[in-house]
């Protein structure tokens, strides 16, 4: 499967549906079929919920911490070389891509959290370390 192009932009704008939470339990099963570990997320997706958690008190430099997710795992993934955090990159970057901008950040933040939470979950229901 081309986890990439099954990405839909719709579910950051729109949030999730059942059809993404199908996606995110395939994905989070193809990615521990594949090996990856959650140590090799845990940078990008703990930044996460910092950011998640400072948006209600303090927003100042939000964007910009949250601009440097995609780098963050990039670098790793380069780093690592593995196949399953090089596709994981491919559809983080589709997801992250969608927030175009400060207004959007603000609106569909959660979404992208939800989105990568739900996968990281079905990684570890299905035995991902």
């Amino acid at each position: 499967m081309n986890w990439k192009n099954e990405f839909k932009p719709e579910w950051i704008t729109g949030g999730l549906t059942s059809e993404a939470i199908k996606y995110t339990e395939n994905f989070g099963k193809y990615l521990r079929d594949k090996w990856l570990s959650s140590s090799q997320l845990r940078n990008v997706f703990g930044e996460m919920k910092q950011i998640q958690s400072k948006m209600k008190t303090n927003r100042d430099g939000l964007y910009t911490r949250y601009l440097l997710l995609y780098p963050k795992l990039a670098y790793a993934a380069g780093r690592q070389r593995s196949e399953a955090l090089s596709t994981f990159k491919e559809v983080f970057e589709k997801a992250y891509r969608t927030i175009k901008d400060e207004n959007d950040f603000e609106k569909y933040y959660q979404n992208l959290v939800d989105f990568v939470e739900s996968t990281l979950a079905f990684h570890r229901s299905y035995g991902g370390k």
